[in-house]
């Protein structure tokens, strides 16, 4: 074999062991399987912005979006705005208790089902340079984010 593709099996070979080295490797479907959580049917209420002040200039977009009903965790509207190039800002509100709970910043959004408790937050992009961005988990309970390692 010439020097080539001796070099170029070498090449593919130790890119195959650094995949399977990533903890960007592991399904998104499997973790969000890994921390389900029970959907039950209740009646939607709609946000109470006394429950935390902060929040009240952003009325609009947290009540519209709230519109669309619950997307998270079973009980929760995850509400996103945008907040500067390439940063989103989301917030949880517990459609059970109307209470609108702090969220998380995030550079390329989040990534959320409705039969799961975890939020992932920057999905890895390989492109990216920035050490900031990297991906975070996290779990809810009782409207807090718990960061995770799964």
């Amino acid at each position: 074999m010439n020097k080539f593709i001796i070099n170029l099996i070498v090449f593919l070979l130790l890119l195959s062991i650094a995949q399977l080295h990533s903890e960007h490797n592991v399904s998104h479907d499997i973790l969000f399987e890994k921390y389900s959580c029970i959907v039950e049917e209740f009646t939607l209420v709609d946000p109470d912005f006394n429950s935390n002040k902060e929040f009240e200039k952003f009325r609009t977009a947290i009540s519209i979006q709230c519109k669309n009903g619950v997307n998270f965790a079973n009980k929760y509207t995850i509400v996103t705005w945008g907040c500067g190039t390439n940063c989103q800002y989301s917030v949880l509100v517990d459609r059970t208790n109307v209470k609108i709970y702090d969220g998380v910043t995030s550079t390329y959004g989040v990534n959320y089902t409705l039969e799961s408790n975890l939020l992932i937050v920057n999905e890895y992009i390989p492109e990216s340079e920035n050490p900031l961005d990297t991906t975070r988990y996290y779990i809810v309970n009782d409207g807090i984010l718990q960061e995770i390692k799964p």
